[in-house]
């Protein structure tokens, strides 16, 4: 399977990212090691229902089936090539039909999602908690010790880490990758704009059609994560490199989202005017304007049906 993940790198594999290729190897390893020389409908018939995979997750797995039955042809690693067309032809049709059983669990999932907003409330009381209080003093005393920074316990680095993570989150709403590929170098380089700090982030999931992410921060705490990135980091980690990541787990490593909603979340779907702010947040938070449209839809279809609801009792009584 070596071999097939490194084609999945090259311009015949699709260029894949490392971690893609990965994934894919993974996924197509597994499943010839349960079909063995029984058929992929063991996969299909035994194998999920055992894992209890969801649609989404047997969708990817036969998409990785289907990119090493075309590194096969490729290659010529195999002689019965009519065969493997024909497979190939029958797991594209399943993978069309698990299509709409993806959709409707996906748009399940966004409805409820509704329950995770984050409300006004949400917010001043994060901002007036005791941890935030405790992250603000650790961060304004390390700030008067200039470059003589006393140090830092891994418990201290963590509260400050998640405190300015959760603060970029609530200015922003960007996808957590944007926040796990911000870089040192592009914290340095951050732009000056109607007295924001704007950090443009190149690495994300939308890059190739959007650009790069844009996080916009305020003074303050922009000054926070300079601090974080020029003094902090290579107290904790040993570390000055500046095309390393800004934010890191306490193993050095890129930081992952913990928690059970996405920062998109957050922001896109809680703006109230959203027909007037959709432009302007579909631009903050890389995203395409049909995404946007339909995600604010789901926020206020309640609202809109009761509306409409409203409007039907009216005509009918006069």
């Amino acid at each position: 399977m070596l071999n097939f993940q490194q084609w999945l790198l090259s311009a015949d594999g699709g260029l894949k990212s490392e971690k893609s290729a990965k994934q894919h190897s993974y996924q197509a390893k597994t499943i010839a090691a349960v079909i063995g020389k029984a058929s992929l409908q063991k996969f299909l018939s035994e194998f999920i229902k055992e894992t209890k995979f969801m649609q989404g997750t047997t969708k990817s797995y036969l998409s990785s089936l289907v990119h090493f039955g075309n590194y096969l042809l490729t290659q010529k690693c195999i002689s019965d090539v009519l065969h493997i067309q024909t497979m190939l032809g029958c797991i594209k049709r399943w993978i069309k039909a698990f299509l709409k059983r993806c959709s409707e669990r996906a748009l399940l999932k966004t409805d409820n999602d509704l329950q995770y907003l984050v409300t006004t409330k949400d917010i001043q009381s994060f901002e007036l908690s005791a941890v935030a209080r405790e992250t603000i003093q650790i961060l304004a005393e390390a700030e008067l010790q200039g470059h003589c920074l006393p140090a830092m316990s891994m418990q201290s680095y963590i509260l400050v880490r998640d405190y300015l993570l959760s603060s970029t989150v609530l200015a922003n709403g960007n996808r957590s990758g944007v926040l796990a590929n911000m870089t040192v170098e592009e914290v340095l380089n951050a732009k000056e704009v109607d007295d924001c700090l704007v950090v443009s982030v190149a690495k994300h999931k939308t890059a190739w059609t959007t650009g790069p992410a844009k996080l916009v921060l305020s003074r303050s705490l922009y000054s926070w994560v300079t601090l974080l990135v020029t003094k902090i980091l290579p107290q904790m980690f040993g570390s000055s490199d500046s095309h390393g990541c800004a934010f890191l787990s306490v193993n050095g490593q890129h930081v992952k989202w913990a928690d059970n909603q996405s920062p998109t979340i957050i922001v896109e779907k809680s703006s109230p005017k959203w027909k007037n702010f959709m432009h302007a947040d579909t631009d903050l938070m890389r995203h395409r304007t049909e995404t946007a449209a339909k995600c604010y839809r789901v926020v206020h279809q309640e609202k809109t049906c009761v509306s409409s609801s409203k409007d039907f009792v009216r005509c009918d009584k006069t």
